[in-house]
């Protein structure tokens, strides 16, 4: 949940292109952290 809030709610996203991008910049985020999670495990299961 922590990586899909995008602020403390006083600024939200403006309408429909606006949420669009900031739901596919949450997705992107949660992608490109497992990643590095993923490099980091492989890196020291050595």
């Amino acid at each position: 949940m922590t990586f899909t809030i995008l602020g403390y709610g006083d600024l939200a996203p403006g309408p429909t292109l606006g949420r669009f991008f900031a739901g596919l910049e949450t997705a992107l985020g949660i992608v490109l952290m497992s990643l590095l999670l993923i490099c980091i495990v492989r890196k020291y299961s050595r």
